[in-house]
């Protein structure tokens, strides 16, 4: 099985990179999460993963995580940032509402 290794461009686009000596000289020498905020004893946490965790058309490639609360290990998956960005802020909206009950 291959696995698929991306890395983000200048303008935060993923590219495909074969060479997995590359790949991992770049994910040690960028910041990975795309987002973290702390609501409380609550962090959201958007992180680009750098390897396609799945095998459809488009790759999952970033994952916003939610650890404390109730809430926690709740994750969703996407496959781009804009996507990324809308579920981190729908993750900060859940965890506020969550946290007002």
């Amino acid at each position: 099985m291959q696995l698929n290794l991306y890395v983000l461009d200048a303008q935060g686009s993923p590219m495909l990179e074969p060479d997995p000596v590359k790949w991992a000289l770049w994910t040690k020498s960028h910041d990975l999460v795309a987002a973290e905020d702390t609501l409380g004893k609550c962090t959201i946490t958007t992180t680009f993963l750098g390897a396609a965790v799945n095998h459809t058309q488009q790759p999952v490639l970033w994952q916003t995580t939610v650890t404390g609360l109730k809430l926690d290990g709740c994750y969703r998956c996407t496959g781009n940032s804009d996507q990324a960005m809308a579920m981190h802020v729908a993750a900060l909206i859940r965890v506020r509402e969550f946290m007002q009950t």
